[in-house]
């Protein structure tokens, strides 16, 4: 498998909502089995661009391009998806899986993500955490091409965090997955991604974390204050 080949690519692109810009000018390109991340505030644009990437939002000018056949599985915020499902997590996890049903990796992931003994329960009768798993499973069920997480770690703890995040690395560096994590926070997604891009006021911004210097200079520039990132535990930290 050839992880320079063409990906993802987005070039000078505009992204509208009805007739407001969300993004403008918007160049990057993506391998096969890069992990990214995506931070910015409320409003800013990046589930709009994730839906643009997945061809589900098609308000934009500019050249996209994905590579031919290329699947998803998209894991929504999880107050998107409470609202939709009066099915049991059974049937949440494996709607729509069709023929790329893989009962082998659904047993495995059941275990993993403990949900195997849930699987006859309401989903909506199940925490915030267990939700936030549930989704998870159904995105990775069809061993997609591209896994984009929308907000995966909320309402989860520090310990449940670290842990769902190792397994979905874990997941997608075996299976040369390329992934997007959605989140409003940089310490949640930046010991997990390849990249970072920042989106705010219409742009993006890709910050730039290959040592602890580099990414202060980029942070400091980007947030225009003082930020500071130290290593603990092999762990980078950005106050």
């Amino acid at each position: 498998m050839n992880t320079n080949e063409r990906f993802i690519e987005f070039n000078g692109v505009d992204i509208y909502f009805s007739s407001t810009p969300v993004l403008r000018n918007v160049s990057f390109s993506v391998r096969r089995g890069e992990k990214i991340g995506l931070i910015g505030p409320n409003g800013s644009g990046k589930t709009t661009l994730v839906r643009t990437i997945m061809s589900l939002h098609t308000h934009f000018q500019g050249a996209v391009y994905t590579a031919p056949c290329l699947t998803f599985g998209y894991a929504p915020q999880r107050k998107v998806v409470d609202i939709l499902v009066p099915l049991t997590v059974y049937e949440y996890v494996t709607l729509d899986t069709g023929a790329q049903y893989n009962s082998a990796l659904f047993d495995l992931w059941s275990e993993k993500l403990a949900l195997s003994r849930m699987m006859d329960k309401p989903f909506a009768s199940l925490s915030g955490g267990q939700k936030q798993r549930a989704l998870l499973l159904r995105s990775i069920l069809p061993c997609p091409d591209c896994l984009i997480l929308d907000e995966p770690t909320d309402n989860l703890d520090i310990k449940g965090e670290k842990g769902l995040l190792h397994l979905v690395d874990d997941f997608c560096i075996n299976n040369q997955i390329t992934m997007f994590i959605i989140s409003h926070s940089i310490n949640s997604v930046i010991n997990h991604v390849d990249r970072i891009f920042y989106l705010n006021d219409s742009s993006l911004h890709e910050i730039r974390h290959g040592n602890s210097a580099e990414l202060e200079q980029s942070l400091s520039r980007i947030f225009d204050t003082d930020v500071g990132v130290r290593q603990i535990n092999g762990q980078t930290i950005v106050f």
